[in-house]
């Protein structure tokens, strides 16, 4: 019996051996009195002489790639804008063209039964084949009386389109 716990015993000291001659064996990092690890400190030096390094080299490099950058974003900015203000106004011209009424129930001495509101001048223009949002419509007041009145509409910020509307009594 006492064999056989030492042979087990043998076996199991010959496996941790085994084990132990596996891993590989780390080397402790040495310490200065401060308790600055050596590893760092080295490692540390060598980045700040690549840090100035690449500082030098790279900088220019960034500094250049980041002003073509920007001119060529500002480019298709202008490019866009310009687009744009050419379609609103190509559609302003349009616009101006149509004819617009709205005809309304009316009351005593020619008065609105409510308003136009520009809701209505955009259910308006939709109908004729021009799809605007009714924000773009600048109404200050809805208008409440019969007649013709000229409505501007915002396409753009340098383009505002002013259109006829002529509110007409329904029959």
């Amino acid at each position: 019996m006492a064999q056989a716990a030492s042979a087990s015993a043998q076996r199991a000291a010959a496996w941790r051996k085994q084990k132990a001659a596996a891993r590989p064996r780390t080397k402790r990092p040495t310490v200065s009195r401060t308790g600055i690890r050596w590893d760092r400190v080295a490692r540390a030096a060598l980045l700040g002489t690549l840090g100035i390094v690449l500082l030098l080299y790279i900088s220019p490099l960034h500094r250049w790639l980041t002003q073509r950058s920007l001119a060529q974003q500002q480019k298709a900015r202008l490019a866009r804008e310009a687009k744009s203000k050419a379609e609103a106004e190509a559609l302003a011209t349009h616009l101006q063209a149509l004819p617009l009424s709205i005809a309304k129930k009316t009351g005593e001495g020619e008065r609105l039964y409510g308003s136009v509101t520009s809701m209505d001048i955009a259910d308006l223009l939709k109908a004729r084949g021009v799809s605007l949002d009714r924000r773009r419509i600048v109404l200050d007041t809805p208008l409440k009386t019969l007649g013709t009145h000229r409505v501007p509409i915002r396409l753009h910020p340098e383009v505002i389109a002013e259109v006829e509307v002529a509110v007409t009594k329904e029959i």
